[in-house]
């Protein structure tokens, strides 16, 4: 079982109380998407389009302070800003997000290791899985079980080959001698996040930045002034000074390795014998590099032995007697627009901006 130790929620404040009281050693953070997208929704129509830039400007160099001592100057020069000229705007701020600082700051949120999961994006991309197997809302319990259940197979068959594949297959850019140790036993994400520390590092300037290792506590990985003493020494970077999260070894989804002892003489049935053999010119057909060739495997072996296994018809879609096809006029399928669209108005199809549209764009 996998313990997550960092939830990423919205401002769900009956959730954030539950989430402190279930998981007390768990850090809970905050989406910056959604609360700029809650700014923008509460503020926006208090300023005009130059001062609205300032007011994100500044309210972002809040949330981005890289120390505390960098948090409550920001903060401070904010509340001088705008506490007297715009009042209703600050009083939201103070009230509804400042109170919740140490879940969305960077000073804060950077001080444990969160491996860049600070975003719903995954919550909500699991979401669309789940939908894409379910297809329908109607279904029968037991089908909805082995529904899910098939998904969870499929995905875990997917990742334990593209780990796989990492452990086999490098990509060029990685061929650094700083990296000899970390080549096929870490990940290609990880690699990446190396790489463009040592890109910092080449640049120059980092004699003049102290370090402050929020890069090492929150991602568990080397930074650019760690990379810059590798080089200084000629040595390299060592498995040790990578986090666990990033080792392809510590993989706790991969199959356990069982030996099972078969008796010498066992009997093979004529449809065991043709399953095999069909398996194992698949095998050989298919491109054992691509990812998506295991979960075939796995699929076709659970309905193989499953022998009253019925493989379902495809849906129909039916269309409904509404509009004729190839109608001009059809009805809206788009969803609700959210608040903070609403006050964003419509933009131009030229520039992007909003309170103009593409006919009387400056820029055209």
């Amino acid at each position: 079982m996998v313990t997550p130790k960092v939830l990423c929620t919205d401002q769900e404040l009956a959730l954030m109380n539950r989430i402190a009281r279930i998981f007390p050693g768990y850090h809970n953070i905050l989406y910056c998407w959604h609360i700029n997208k809650n700014v923008l929704a509460n503020c926006k129509t208090r300023f005009s389009d130059v001062e609205w830039q300032e007011f994100m400007q500044r309210w972002n160099l809040v949330v981005s302070s890289t120390s505390v001592e960098l948090f409550d100057a920001a903060l401070g020069a904010f509340k001088e800003t705008y506490a007297k000229s715009h009042p209703a705007a600050w009083n939201y701020v103070n009230n509804t997000w400042l109170p919740h600082k140490e879940k969305f700051a960077a000073c804060f949120v950077d001080e444990f290791p969160h491996f860049g999961s600070a975003s719903t994006s995954r919550v909500e991309g699991n979401h669309h899985i789940i939908k894409s197997y379910l297809r329908v809302s109607t279904l029968h319990l037991l089908t909805l079980t082995k529904r899910l259940g098939l998904m969870l197979v499929n995905q875990r068959v997917e990742l334990n080959a593209a780990i796989e594949k990492q452990k086999q297959h490098m990509a060029h850019r990685f061929n650094h001698h700083c990296f000899k140790n970390l080549i096929y036993n870490v990940s290609d994400f990880t690699l990446g996040k190396l790489l463009g520390q040592l890109k910092l590092f080449e640049k120059g300037g980092h004699e003049e930045q102290p370090c402050t290792a929020r890069f090492t506590k929150s991602w568990g990985l080397p930074c650019h002034h760690y990379i810059r003493g590798y080089l200084e020494i000629e040595t390299l970077i060592l498995l040790q000074d990578i986090h666990e999260q990033w080792l392809l070894d510590r993989n706790p989804l991969a199959p356990p390795s069982v030996t099972v002892a078969m008796p010498p003489h066992e009997p093979v049935s004529p449809r065991s014998s043709f399953v095999q053999k069909m398996m194992a010119t698949l095998k050989q057909v298919l491109n054992n590099e691509n990812p998506r060739t295991g979960s075939l495997i796995a699929r076709l072996n659970q309905v193989l032995d499953t022998p009253d296994a019925q493989v379902q018809e495809p849906l129909v879609v039916v269309k409904k007697c509404d509009r004729p096809a190839g109608s001009k006029n059809k009805t809206n399928t788009t969803g609700d627009k959210s608040h903070f669209e609403y006050m964003e108005g419509r933009k131009c199809g030229v520039c992007g901006q909003s309170g103009h549209n593409s006919r009387t764009c400056p820029q055209k």
